[in-house]
């Protein structure tokens, strides 16, 4: 449809001018989609709500459990939009004579659903970078990835996406308008004055530039994540034993320790082979420990990069749907594509909810304390 701006009037396009696409298979495209559809957005709602309430009682202790947290929220706003628009497609279907026009109110929810695919977008971004430069450069940004400063930036994160579609959010709205072909009323879509260069904006920035750096940001950081893992854990190690003690802290460490080398052999010549077993002891349980957080530091790096990972596949619909705007003007909603722009925009809406769908699955395999506190979670609520 194209608005009329003048009239606060639409005017419906004829079928044939749409494309590639025809109506027929348009409503037989989303009538198959919506049984997809239907049990993923369920599946991604209560996952990421266990997702949320999980990381909530776990509590915010290190920067990449705040920003898990914060992206399960987005992903939970996420795949409740997509049940929104799913369910508005389905009673649309089991009833047409209803006085709503199905493509403006999914078209108005799609805005909703691209601004908080954007947070998640960008917080998964953050992340990667993160544990890139942490691989990168260990021991250098440590006190750059506070938990402070990732809520700070978290914060910023969404304030920056709310701000970049709030301008085309207010130009739009749902309202009664009077087809002057049909000389109809229903509730269609209407435009203010401005909304072109709004969404000229959301189209050039948030769906291309943004999109398109997102996904260079994390395929370079997997590279450097797959890439530099065995140097990192290697010269953790080294530093574990005070081969890279260069700070004037670790000097004083270093020094430490030999003068408890030094009392310890003077004390051996009394105590025999006691001390050799209680160094032995010490000596173990600092091995111990160093297995164990190496394991974490593996496990942490497995888990972002699987998430990186599948986030990157899901996204390349996306990619190429930000690629044919800038090729193709008419490629865009209510022009003479509209139907193929729906059926690849369905498309990529779905693989993003496959992806805000399978992070809790990530979480169960790689973090040991999120399921136990799951198991806890899940046990309370049965006995309740």
């Amino acid at each position: 449809m194209a608005a009329d701006l003048s009239t606060n009037k639409t005017e419906r396009f004829p079928a044939t001018e749409s494309a590639l696409v025809s109506d027929e298979a348009l409503d037989l495209f989303f009538l198959l989609s919506t049984g997809a559809l239907l049990p993923t957005c369920l599946l991604g709602i209560a996952t990421n709500c266990l997702n949320i309430i999980s990381y909530k009682i776990m509590g915010f202790q290190d920067s990449a459990t705040s920003c898990f947290f914060a992206l399960s929220v987005s992903d939970l706003g996420s795949t409740v939009i997509f049940l929104a628009i799913t369910l508005s497609c389905i009673i649309k279907i089991q009833f047409p004579a209803l006085p709503v026009n199905i493509f403006d109110l999914v078209y108005v929810l799609s805005s909703d659903l691209s601004m908080v695919c954007d947070i998640s977008i960008v917080l998964k971004t953050y992340i990667a970078i993160q544990q890139g430069c942490c691989v990168a450069f260990p021991f250098r940004v440590k006190h750059l990835f506070t938990r402070r400063k990732t809520t700070a930036v978290i914060l910023c994160v969404y304030t920056f996406c709310v701000a970049c579609y709030l301008p085309s959010l207010c130009l739009k709205s749902l309202r009664a308008v009077t087809h002057s072909s049909t000389n109809r009323t229903e509730i269609s879509l209407f435009l203010k004055n401005g909304w072109v260069l709004a969404d000229s904006f959301v189209n050039f920035f948030n769906r291309s530039v943004l999109i398109c750096t997102c996904q260079l940001l994390i395929l370079i950081s997997m590279i450097i994540i797959m890439s530099g893992l065995s140097v990192s854990l290697q010269y953790r190690q080294l530093a574990w034993v005070g081969e890279y003690s260069k700070t004037k802290s670790h000097s004083m460490r270093r020094l430490h320790l030999l003068r408890q080398v030094t009392v310890s052999l003077k004390m051996e010549r009394h105590r025999g082979h006691q001390v050799r077993q209680h160094t032995s002891r010490k000596q173990q349980e600092a091995v111990g420990t160093q297995l164990l957080w190496r394991n974490k530091e593996l496990r942490v790096l497995k888990q972002v990069t699987l998430v990186s990972g599948i986030f990157f596949t899901c996204n390349i619909p996306a990619v190429i749907i930000s690629i044919a705007n800038r090729i193709v003007p008419e490629f865009r909603y209510r022009d003479i594509y509209s139907n193929l722009v729906w059926v690849l925009f369905a498309c990529s809406h779905f693989a993003g909810l496959i992806s805000s769908s399978t992070t809790f699955f990530i979480y169960c395999n790689f973090n040991s304390k999120f399921i136990k506190t799951v198991e806890k979670l899940v046990g309370h609520c049965r006995r309740r």
